[in-house]
């Protein structure tokens, strides 16, 4: 049986160590390893009170294919081109934890970055590791910026 071990990537260092650990585990346990970046479309915020000035809305494909780019140069970036080729790359729109915590219902481990905010800024900020910790169906690790490699 593969296991599956899936990471949350965005641009943080945070990120790119938990990308670190997922793949060395992976590799440790002849698991494969999904890499997940979520994204939304950026909305103008509105001040109460006021009409919202009307833009052109972003085009959806075009963001798509640059956080897909950014997905791909973080992945060569931080493992090297050969064993980012190896990795199965997933571009998802939505709310991060959210989609995260739907990857974790078909995967063996959830791999993620800890901000260092800690437990009371991460409840009162919404964090993604918190929500992913209490709700994930699967292991949660959470991986600090700064983790030597083993």
């Amino acid at each position: 049986m593969t296991r599956t071990v899936v990471v949350g990537v965005d641009d943080s260092a945070e990120s790119h160590a938990a990308l670190r650990w997922a793949a060395r585990y992976a590799d440790m346990t002849g698991g494969s390893l999904t890499a997940v970046v979520v994204w939304d479309v950026p909305v103008q915020p509105v001040v109460p009170g006021q009409m919202a000035i009307s833009t052109a809305m972003p085009n959806t494909d075009e963001l798509e294919d640059t956080v897909a780019r950014r997905l791909a140069d973080a992945l060569v970036e931080t493992l090297g081109a050969d064993r980012a080729a190896q990795v199965d790359k997933q571009v998802v729109t939505g709310d991060p934890a959210a989609a995260l915590l739907e990857q974790s219902a078909e995967s063996d481990m959830l791999v993620l970055g800890n901000g260092h905010h800690g437990a009371l800024v991460g409840a009162l900020t919404g964090s993604v590791g918190l929500r992913c910790l209490h709700h994930a169906e699967c292991p949660v690790v959470l991986v600090p910026a700064g983790v030597e490699e083993a």
